[in-house]
């Protein structure tokens, strides 16, 4: 909860320059239009059990897509190494990772609140108080079904978003082996002139008796090809 205050993720929810909001707002207009044609309250009068059963069969739907987005996140949080995380963060600026987790934890908030909401449609309809007033009916269908679209739209642009995700792993795998390979390159030309200054220049060691030396220490006899590639690496041509 507290990543969605920090984050501000609940203005998604009525941020009009967010396609989801206005495709959600889009829908709800034509259905609006269409329940007043077809006189949506005489049919919610005389059919309440259909739309009970509807609310039902709503709430196991919004049960489904609160498990995909735990799914989703369980295998996000799988993908992400710490230095995976570090560096995406590097390239899209702070907390971008957290940023994104926030905004499942916002749409799994907002499922929880349309389903408790149902669920007491759904009682509210089997008790004596079941008839409403006609603009109390519109207004809650239309919040209901506002809800709904922004969920299912907000669910689909952060697939959108998982997906992009997906494919920028790899081109972070491909900064870290860059970087990784260059430390490794940095240490090992460290490593080359230490011992070129301190052992080799000084007289301290001959490369033949260092190679003998480093296979001894490393138990690499019997090991033939390691063993040349130690001995052509560390050659005299490397320390002239």
């Amino acid at each position: 909860m507290n990543r969605i205050i920090e984050f501000k993720k609940y203005k998604d929810i009525y941020n009009i320059k967010e396609w989801e909001v206005k495709m959600s707002i889009a829908i709800v207009v034509v259905l609006f239009i269409s329940i007043l044609i077809c006189d949506g309250y005489e049919l919610y009068d005389s059919s309440l059990s259909v739309f009970q059963d509807l609310i039902l069969y709503t709430i196991g739907g919004l049960f489904g897509l609160l498990s995909f987005s735990l799914t989703s996140i369980a295998i996000i949080t799988s993908l992400f190494s710490s230095e995976k995380y570090h560096k995406i963060n590097e390239v899209n600026g702070p907390r971008t990772v957290d940023s994104f987790f926030a905004s499942y934890e916002f749409l799994a908030l907002v499922i929880g609140l349309q389903m408790i909401l149902l669920i007491i449609i759904y009682f509210f309809g089997s008790s004596n108080l079941s008839i409403v007033n006609e603009i109390i009916f519109y207004f809650v269908f239309c919040f209901l079904f506002y809800v709904m679209s922004f969920i299912i739209f907000y669910l689909i642009a952060l697939i959108f978003n998982l997906v992009s995700m997906f494919k920028n792993l790899t081109m972070y795998d491909e900064i870290l082996h860059i970087e990784t390979n260059t430390r490794i390159k940095c240490n090992e030309v460290k490593i080359d002139y230490l011992l070129k200054k301190i052992l080799i220049d000084n007289e301290v060691i001959q490369v033949e008796d260092m190679i003998n030396e480093i296979v001894e220490f490393a138990k690499l006899s019997g090991d033939e090809a390691i063993i040349n590639q130690i001995r052509d690496y560390y050659s005299d041509n490397n320390y002239k």
